[in-house]
């Protein structure tokens, strides 16, 4: 009789430390989602929007193999910003973006259909990248039919007219007097964040283990 007791009372006892671990882990589970939907919405870390200092005075770069330097100096990418012109109503092509690290390893690649860029205005381009802080080179190029008007353009701005971000920008391997009239949307996820989920994930596994 005690020992059937004990056996229902040890049950009872390992029912409640798993519906603590439910309520627990369900916890910390919503906490962290919470944190990064708030990270990547921009209620925390940084968002700036840097690139263009000045419209006055700009160029048209045909978008061939054009390689623009840029400085990142936040941990993760959302998206980049382009002026172009030059494209006709459902245009056939791509704009094929690329990022490339400071020793040549490419950290990204995205095709983008013409047809569905609107030209003649800045024109954003979702990258959503986690990225190290350092040195890359955005290498910009078109690819399909040329029209007679030729291949689209892009604003290209004069080197003192671009922010620091910006670095030099080359045409086929020639370095040009113009940037590219380029913008960004950075987020500065904080460390703080990946430290706690890091630091949850072994102890989540210890309740479960520990409540077999």
């Amino acid at each position: 009789m005690d020992e059937s007791r004990r056996e229902e009372r040890r049950k009872k006892r390992k029912e409640r430390r798993k519906k603590n671990l439910l309520y627990t882990g369900g916890g910390i589970l919503v906490s962290i989602l919470f944190l990064v939907v708030l990270t990547l919405t921009g209620q925390m870390g940084v968002r700036t929007t840097l690139g263009v200092a000045s419209v006055e005075k700009y160029e048209l770069l045909d978008i061939d193999w054009i390689e623009q330097e840029i400085r990142v100096n936040y941990n993760y990418l959302d998206a980049l910003y382009l002026f172009v012109v030059n494209i006709e109503e459902e245009q056939e092509g791509i704009l094929q973006l690329e990022l490339i690290r400071e020793g040549g390893k490419e950290v990204f690649s995205r095709d983008y259909p013409l047809k569905k860029i609107r030209a003649g205005e800045f024109q954003k381009f979702p990258v959503h990248k986690f990225l190290k802080p350092g040195s890359y080179t955005l290498r910009i190029n078109y690819y399909g039919d040329v029209p007679e008007y030729g291949v689209p353009k892009l604003m290209a701005l004069e080197n003192t007219n671009n922010l620091e971000v910006t670095g030099t920008c080359y045409n086929w391997g020639e370095a040009l007097q113009e940037n590219i009239a380029l913008g960004y949307d950075y987020y500065q996820i904080p460390y703080a964040l990946w430290i706690a989920i890091a630091a949850v994930i072994p102890l989540f596994a210890f309740l479960i283990s520990d409540a077999d």
